[in-house]
């Protein structure tokens, strides 16, 4: 049987275009499939990091808290896909080293970025 006269069983047989807009139908298809699968692993990865992020501003706030050489409210605290922000002023070099060295060993940082400053 040739491609052309190819039929499914009681339906008559496709014309050349009509089996091209099925097989593109078919491909476009897929292809949607494919990108829905792509956002859904992203949109999962997205918040599997938001949570890790949450979690890492959670601890260290905790932490700087708990550290009595800080004042924890002079200190800001934002996470960006494992990238620790730490904003604010404080009173001496050695506070300010202390808060980046607390971000620094929770597990999840990547890197701190340091924009404490010294009260004047």
């Amino acid at each position: 049987m040739n491609p052309t006269s190819q039929h499914h069983e009681g339906k008559p047989p496709l014309k050349r275009d009509q089996r091209h807009q099925v097989q593109s139908k078919e491909t476009e298809g897929s292809a949607k499939s494919e990108t829905n699968a792509n956002a859904r692993k992203s949109s999962e990865q997205s918040l599997s990091q938001y949570t890790t992020d949450t979690m890492i501003t959670g601890l260290l706030k905790a932490k700087l808290m708990a550290d009595s050489m800080i004042p924890f409210n002079a200190i800001s605290v934002e996470t960006n896909d494992g990238i620790v922000k730490l904003t604010g002023y404080l009173e001496s070099q050695q506070q300010m080293a202390q808060a980046e060295k607390i971000a620094r060993a929770i597990k999840g940082v990547k890197v701190v970025e340091n924009q404490l400053h010294l009260k004047s």
